[in-house]
């Protein structure tokens, strides 16, 4: 309440009363105490912000879910590359076929499980234990012995196997 005072020049004045200072801040605390103190709070107002507080954060939690599977977007070793949307993984030299859509090593090399990248093909006499990791372009083939060679009847000449006469 304000009250009213009277001046020489009859002019009324207004003057904040301390009183409804008070009463105002009074009445906010009593409104923040209703609310958050069950006994006092209609249970109609709680489960609406409650359950509007629970969608809310539902989304978010979705919402970075979701970007966090976006932010990996590459792919391994024969994993789908398709229409850009992923990228084959960095420091692999891994490659996107365009006729499969996969990520694939580049010709002349062979996908090394063990260090998890592309490694270029062996030549004569180097250790594999797969035929992929031999140059087929050469008609090698990995050995028995663990070593890239020349199939049965043929032999090694210059820069490739060669059948026998």
């Amino acid at each position: 309440m304000a009250s009213v005072l009277s001046s020489p020049s009859n002019i009324a004045l207004l003057i904040p009363s301390s009183q409804s200072n008070e009463q105002s801040k009074g009445s906010y605390s009593k409104r923040l105490y209703t609310f958050f103190h069950f006994e006092h709070s209609s249970h109609p107002r709680r489960f609406i912000i409650g359950f509007f507080l629970i969608i809310c954060l539902s989304f978010l939690f979705a919402w970075l879910i979701a970007g966090l599977i976006r932010l990996r977007q590459t792919a391994s070793f024969y994993e789908s590359c398709a229409r850009g949307k992923v990228h084959c993984a960095k420091g692999t030299n891994l490659t996107c076929s365009l006729a499969s859509s996969l990520c694939i090593c580049p010709d002349r090399t062979f996908w090394d499980d063990k260090n998890g990248f592309c490694s270029t093909v062996k030549s004569i006499d180097e250790t594999c234990s797969k035929n992929q990791q031999c140059d087929a372009d050469k008609g090698l083939i990995c050995h028995s012995d663990g070593t890239c060679q020349c199939p049965l009847n043929t032999y090694y000449v210059n820069t490739r196997c060669i059948c026998k006469f």
